[in-house]
């Protein structure tokens, strides 16, 4: 039995229009009145154009989605599924995101069926199952905070703002930055074939990186779905700015900034020597992710 989905339902996709505001579109699309905005996404976005399945079985290359928790990850595939039509897989077969949409989630990494699979490992044996990768970075100040948001918010929207004074918050930078440069370290010295991908870099010009994402991955298809992808550009993992968490305190401590910013030099050099985009600095952190 082949599993698909449809894509975008029109109440997602005047929602996510709306979240974006006018600058997504080009002066065709600058329409104020809700009614006529919903008439052009309705024409724009054809439905059955938008579905999303599993590719048959060994007919695709294994290739990573490969990041350090907090890059953008679920994002990334939500992305990839609705430009290309073919659902991602994943290392953890998580039972929630399968629920929710992402039914490449439990299927074998080595069965061709998906055109990404994600994964947070990095030691060199897992690294070498692939044939490709779609290494994903992303500023460590904001990454490092957003995975401890993830952990500790539990049924709240955000982690408590006493979480950042006790120890495991310690605890968690140091073993993030130990943690991340090995991934960098790892990933970027394999032999694998890789195309580096900054997670400021798709909220500033999506298309284009998830344009450079496809091209790298060589899908076959006639065209870059781009209306599948403007009719939900959020998906339903990425936080909205309404649940940003926002700290009137700067919860790295002068160690953890030193700590970060050797990290991003280091990070930074051995990029530069392989001729791929930068991780952005001007990212502060005080932070809202």
């Amino acid at each position: 039995m082949t599993l698909s989905r449809k894509g975008p339902t029109w109440s997602t996709a005047v929602e996510s229009l709306a979240r974006r505001g006018a600058k997504t579109w080009d002066s065709r699309f600058l329409i104020h009145d809700i009614s006529r905005r919903i008439s052009v996404i309705r024409l724009l976005v054809k439905m059955e154009e938008c579905d999303i399945q599993l590719a048959p079985e060994n007919s695709l290359p294994i290739v990573a989605l490969a990041s350090r928790p907090g890059c953008g990850n679920t994002w990334t595939r939500h992305l990839l599924e609705l430009a290309t039509g073919i659902y991602t897989g994943s290392v953890y077969r998580n039972m929630m995101l399968f629920r929710n949409g992402f039914r490449g989630e439990t299927e074998d990494l080595k069965n061709g069926r998906t055109v990404v699979v994600k994964t947070h490992k990095y030691d060199k044996t897992h690294i070498n199952l692939f044939e490709k990768a779609v290494v994903l970075f992303r500023n460590p100040y904001s990454s490092i905070l957003a995975e401890f948001n993830r952990e500790k918010a539990n049924e709240t929207r955000n982690a408590p703002v006493e979480s950042f004074l006790e120890e495991g918050w310690l605890v968690h930078v140091n073993t993030q930055v130990q943690c991340y440069e090995k991934f960098a370290i790892n990933w970027l010295k394999s032999n694998v074939s890789i195309l580096v991908v900054q997670y400021e870099d798709i909220q500033t010009h999506l298309l284009h990186e998830v344009d450079r994402m496809v091209t790298f991955l060589n899908v076959s298809s006639s065209h870059l779905r781009t209306d599948c992808i403007l009719a939900d550009t959020t998906g339903k993992f990425k936080r909205s700015k309404n649940d940003n968490l926002i700290l009137n305190i700067d919860p790295f401590t002068s160690k953890m900034h030193k700590d970060i910013d050797d990290l991003i030099i280091k990070t930074n050099s051995l990029l530069r020597r392989k001729g791929f985009p930068l991780i952005h600095t001007n990212v502060t952190a005080s932070l809202i992710l």
